[in-house]
């Protein structure tokens, strides 16, 4: 859930459910906070078992704005600007909705242009060179 401060209700967002057992079913989403203007939220859910997700943008009210597709296991958070989000994803499918994989690459996504950049990896040892990388404006 998220709280709406406009209408001071809470706001249940659409997620991957799921069922633990028979007749317990759990919605699993992974909560990325709100933008730095605090107009939209971003969070991710999981679309299958393997691990296959979606970043969600959504408004205040819960209505989803815009969303992505990834592979595997995208866990976003907001950048510096309310365009940016940065996000994991793992380079492998899971056998279930809990078992996240390893190793995750860190991604920059412009949710304006859908334009996205690589930053790091295990392979640079998650340190990235800003200088071999294109920036986008800030």
């Amino acid at each position: 859930y998220i709280f709406d401060f406009l209408s001071e209700n809470l706001v249940t967002l659409p997620g991957f459910e799921f069922e633990v057992q028979p007749g317990v079913v759990r919605d699993l989403s992974f909560l990325g906070g709100w933008a730095p203007d605090s107009s939209s939220l971003v969070y991710s859910t999981l679309l299958s078992e393997n691990g296959l997700g979606e970043i969600r943008i959504a408004g205040p009210q819960g209505n989803i704005r815009q969303s992505f597709r990834r592979e595997y296991y995208p866990f976003p958070d907001w950048g510096p600007v309310a365009d940016w989000i940065i996000y994991t994803v793992s380079e492998q499918p899971g056998s279930t909705a809990l078992e996240v994989t390893v190793p995750r690459d860190i991604y920059v996504l412009d949710i304006v242009t859908n334009r996205q950049f690589r930053v790091a990896g295990p392979v640079d040892s998650y340190s990235p060179d800003w200088d071999i990388r294109p920036c986008p404006p800030c």
